[in-house]
């Protein structure tokens, strides 16, 4: 009787409870608004603008990706030059929630080669790095509705191609490449597409480059297996499109023999693009002395890049000692898109052993 009467007198204490957190992430690209997973990813073409907003329910505390403290409703936004993961966490005592979104960069072009095949049916091709497969959709200009999708596609050494059915009535099309089909955003480039009386073109380049080169090389004595750059070059997009480049033509104008060089490179100067041909066990290709550099990357709008090229030369090269290399640029591909004054000038290297 005792203990009871001692119990009814004593504090009721109640344990702190903790709702688990929500999460809840949009990205807005373009003015598009898209509502994303826990865990998301969006594919971008380099230079694009993202906002992202964040939010939670029941959450104490919140941290982002570099475990900054930030608010419970807020948003940033960023140009994105790079791969990267954001990752917001939301705390309420022991539990947490993480939300991560996964943004990709993706360099992709509809290039002007729509052709018509020996059976009639039209051909849209293509470059895209960073993909495995893709797959284009078609819209008549000024109306929403779909009226063709396509299968996905096998990507193979950076170029990609799909017929379309024969089907299809005249007039003028939108495409749309789209990347990865578990991307929340997955598209890659849009062009357009007239189809009539037995022709098919695509005619929306709304992107066009400026290229130039930039005089900070002095050529000197390249010795046996160095690699050397060859040229500098700026690319400008005056255009009001993301434009994509698939390559560098060079042109050996020196006296050593083309099979000196045995490897070709191209990188950016974000160090996001970068391609190389050749190499010891296989050489370059130079055909009239002509040799392309595979390179897919994307320019944004008004957007300025610095690529360099470099040459590796083939080691122990006795007979071309003495002898000089110079590539010079004499294109840039697509060409459609690209304005410059040909050839732009590379650098003269003197071989060595």
């Amino acid at each position: 009787m005792l203990f009871v009467l001692l119990c009814s007198f004593m504090p009721q204490v109640t344990l702190a409870s903790h709702n688990t957190p929500t999460c809840s992430l949009t990205a807005t690209i373009a003015n598009n608004s898209l509502p994303l997973k826990n865990k998301s990813m969006i594919l971008l073409s380099s230079g694009t603008v993202v906002k992202i907003n964040w939010s939670s329910k029941s959450a104490k505390t919140a941290f982002d990706s570099n475990k900054n403290s930030i608010e419970l409703i807020g948003e940033a936004t960023s140009t994105v030059m790079r791969n990267q993961i954001l990752k917001y966490t939301f705390n309420s005592g022991q539990k947490k929630v993480v939300c991560e979104v996964s943004l990709k960069i993706v360099a992709g072009a509809i290039t002007t080669e729509a052709i018509k095949n020996v059976t009639n049916k039209t051909v849209i091709v293509g470059t895209v790095n960073n993909q495995k497969n893709v797959k284009i959709e078609l819209q008549k200009l000024g109306n929403s509705k779909v009226v063709y999708n396509s299968q996905y596609k096998t990507v193979k050494n950076g170029r990609w191609n799909i017929k379309l059915p024969t089907q299809l009535t005249d007039g003028e099309y939108l495409v749309t490449l789209r990347g990865d089909r578990k991307a929340t955003y997955n598209i890659i480039a849009t062009s357009t597409l007239l189809l009539g009386n037995s022709e098919a073109a695509i005619t929306g380049q709304p992107s066009t480059l400026v290229v130039q080169i930039v005089p900070l090389l002095l050529g000197s004595v390249a010795k046996g297996g160095q690699t050397v750059p060859v040229a500098y070059l700026q690319l400008t997009n005056i255009g009001t499109a993301t434009a994509t480049i698939s390559g560098f033509n060079l042109k050996q104008k020196g006296n050593a023999d083309t099979n000196s060089i045995v490897t070709l490179s191209a990188a950016d100067d974000t160090g996001l693009f970068k391609s190389s041909i050749g190499s010891l066990v296989q050489p370059v290709t130079f055909v009239n002395n002509v040799a392309t550099v595979p390179m897919i990357a994307s320019i944004a709008p008004q957007d300025t890049r610095l690529f360099t090229l470099k040459a590796t030369l083939l080691p122990g090269n006795v007979a071309n000692v003495g002898k000089q290399m110079k590539l010079d640029v004499i294109g840039v591909l697509p060409a459609p898109l690209v304005r410059a004054l040909y050839p732009l000038y590379g650098t003269t290297w003197t071989l060595g052993l």
